[in-house]
């Protein structure tokens, strides 16, 4: 399982984070295009970093205060 960080190919709001966190069962490449869900609309997403959770395990327990969506 991988979490997937992704820039969205759509105008956000000045105040909204520009970069969203996924999971996926595989490993995307950086650069790829993907299809997301954000607030109940699918909408296309450029792929731009992507870990291992096993790596992030710690980290998302602790500092993650989010729901975090398959791609």
């Amino acid at each position: 399982m991988f979490i997937i960080e992704v820039i969205p190919l759509f105008a956000i709001q000045r105040n909204q984070t520009k970069v969203l966190s996924f999971y996926h069962p595989e490993n995307l490449p950086a650069g790829s295009l993907v299809e997301v869900k954000v607030k109940d609309k699918k909408t296309r997403a450029v792929v731009i970093n992507s870990q291992s959770i096993k790596l992030l395990k710690i980290r998302l327990k602790k500092e993650v205060r989010f729901e975090l969506k398959p791609i």
